[in-house]
Parts: structure tokens; C-alpha cells; sequence
């Protein structure tokens, strides 16, 4: 074992991060602290929740580069790595990347993390993931339109997978939709946690709703 190389520990990951939280204000040192992070982040299993969690992490110290080249560049590094990550934090690290990446990358961004959204073959691993990417939509069309398949995949959710943990996120998105659609959605989604045949799953279902 001792030839093995072992993944980054958490502290030294840390204390890197750290490092470029305190020189935030000193554009080098931030730099090159950030990318050090993303060189730890590269080295941890994509299983692990720690490389989806620390890549939102350094995502949003990010915003402190004025250099938009440099910091988009250290975000496609991030969003590279986390496409690959199968943690179940990696949605929204994906999200938070996407929403800071220059006008220009950012709909395709938008775009790839939809298509791995819609492909979660798992409906309750999808709807929370569709609720992520609303997250990070233009307010409006684009979320009533998401929020339907979302609506699609908590019908799906068998009850002892808890459908209410996806009923609750998809409530506080609703604010995205379309004015004049909200109050449709949340009888959609009072409608869809009637539905549930489990009595017990479909009260706490409504008590996420205030029902």
C-alpha cells in the first residue's frame, strides 16, 4: 500500500482554499492558489462528494478574479471535472459554474447540464436535478418548461423514495416561474402529492406544501 499514492486529505485541500480566501484581494496569489485547489480537486475519486462540494467551492471564490479569461478559464476546468463526477452533490456545482461563466459559454453550459439532468434514469435523482438547473435559468419560459418535466418526474418517484424531499425543492422554485403560472404549479404540485398512494409519504408531502 505504501506505493500507492492517496488522494489529497481534506486539510490539505483546506488549507489551500484558505490560502486564497485571505488573498482574494491580491489577483496573483488568488490565481494560483485556485488553481492549485482544482490540481487537489483533479485528484480525489469522482465518487466522492468532496470533488463536487469543493468545485462549487473555488467556483464561487472565483468571482473574485477580475481577469474574465483566467476565471473562465479555471471555471471550464471545474465544470470538466465535475462532468465527470457522479457524486450527488454535482448538480449544483454544475449550476454554479454554469451561472458564472462568461454570456458567451453560458447557454451551452446551461445546455449540457439539461441533457445530464434529463438523463438520470433514477425520477427522483432527475426531478431534484431538473430543480437545480432551474435554479440557474432565466426566469420565465425557460423554467415553466423545465418545471413540467420536473412535475413529470416526481409522478414517477415511488413513495419510498421519498417524492416529498423533490415536492418540497420544486415548492421553492416556483418564485422562477412566470407570472401568472405560479399558482397553476403549486396546484400541480399539491395535485401531484395527492396522488401518492402511501399515506404517511403523502402527508408529508403536503406538509412540505403547507397543506
Amino acid at each position: 500500500m505504501s506505493g500507492l499514492q492517496q488522494p489529497p486529505s481534506s486539510s490539505t485541500y483546506r488549507a489551500t482554499y484558505q490560502a486564497a480566501r485571505r488573498h482574494r484581494d491580491e489577483q496573483d496569489v488568488l490565481i494560483e492558489r485556485l488553481r492549485a485547489c482544482v490540481a487537489l480537486i483533479a485528484e480525489q475519486d469522482p465518487h466522492d462528494d468532496r470533488r463536487a462540494v469543493w468545485s462549487r467551492q473555488v467556483a464561487r471564490l472565483a468571482e473574485h478574479i477580475a481577469d474574465e479569461a483566467a476565471r473562465a478559464e479555471l471555471l471550464r476546468s471545474l465544470r470538466d471535472l465535475v462532468l465527470r463526477c457522479t457524486a450527488d452533490e454535482r448538480y449544483v456545482a454544475l449550476a454554479q459554474i454554469a451561472g458564472q461563466l462568461p454570456d458567451a459559454e453560458r447557454q451551452s453550459a446551461l445546455d449540457t447540464l439539461l441533457v445530464e439532468a434529463r438523463a438520470e434514469a433514477d425520477p427522483y435523482d432527475r426531478a431534484l436535478a431538473l430543480v437545480t438547473v432551474i435554479h440557474v435559468l432565466d426566469a420565465g419560459e425557460a423554467c415553466n418548461a423545465v418545471f413540467g418535466e420536473v412535475l413529470a418526474a416526481i409522478r414517477e418517484v415511488p413513495p419510498h423514495d421519498f417524492p416529498m424531499v423533490c415536492i418540497g425543492q420544486a415548492k421553492n422554485i416556483i418564485y422562477r416561474l412566470k407570472r401568472g403560472t405560479r399558482t397553476d404549479a403549486r396546484r400541480e404540485l399539491e395535485r401531484a402529492a395527492r396522488a401518492i398512494a402511501d399515506r404517511q409519504a403523502r402527508r408529508e408531502a403536503l406538509v412540505q406544501l403547507g397543506r
